[in-house]
């Protein structure tokens, strides 16, 4: 079921990849140590999140979510990595996504994560425009004269035949957000945040 997505959105895995372990270089030169790394798959279950043509945001992201934890397994073999989700339901099975956001911190927190990567496939909005595809003869009628000499007198005019078609998406990249609790200068330091003020 994965195999087409891991083929089309292959790249993001790619550029999550390259950015944490990048980021894990400069980690390993200071005195803190990554040890436990949550990796969260966005949405599951009745929560499908964006809807494509033929998938859905919750299917890719835990697509993503299993394949980028295997890397970190592989390449970080004395780092626990945990996942708030391995199947197509949400965390804990529950049916309600905000009960099931706030399972995704409590299993964070509990397992004293040094680093949570919450992974989604935000949409974009279609885009349409109105082209002319031909042009039509339309009568209409004016009117003339006063009083007895009133009279409607026939006229054309062409008019422009338009139909809407839907825009390419041009939306292309990654977008990252780092959020950092300020609980102490170490995190800040594993993930070369220097600067302790947020």
């Amino acid at each position: 079921m994965y195999t087409r997505t891991y083929k089309k959105y292959g790249w993001i895995i790619a550029a999550i990849s390259y950015c944490f372990f990048s980021q894990t270089a400069i980690a390993q030169r200071s005195p803190y140590k990554i040890k436990t790394i949550v990796v969260d798959a966005g949405h599951g279950g009745p929560d499908a999140g964006a809807q494509g043509e033929y998938s859905n945001e919750a299917d890719l992201t835990l697509a993503m979510a299993l394949k980028l934890g295997k890397i970190l397994e592989e390449q970080l073999s004395d780092c626990k990595i945990i996942y708030t989700r391995k199947d197509r339901n949400l965390p804990g099975n529950l049916q309600d996504h905000n009960a099931a956001n706030r399972l995704r911190a409590e299993i964070a927190n509990k397992a004293k994560g040094d680093l949570f990567i919450a992974i989604h496939v935000n949409s974009a909005a279609d885009r349409y425009e109105r082209r002319i595809i031909g042009y039509r003869t339309e009568k209409y009628y004016i009117t003339v004269g006063r009083g007895k000499k009133k009279k409607q007198i026939p006229k054309e005019r062409e008019v422009a035949i338009t139909k809407r078609f839907k825009l390419p998406c041009t939306t292309k990249g990654t977008e990252t957000y780092v959020w950092a609790s300020n609980k102490n200068n170490q995190k800040l330091n594993a993930v070369g945040q220097h600067d302790t003020e947020m």
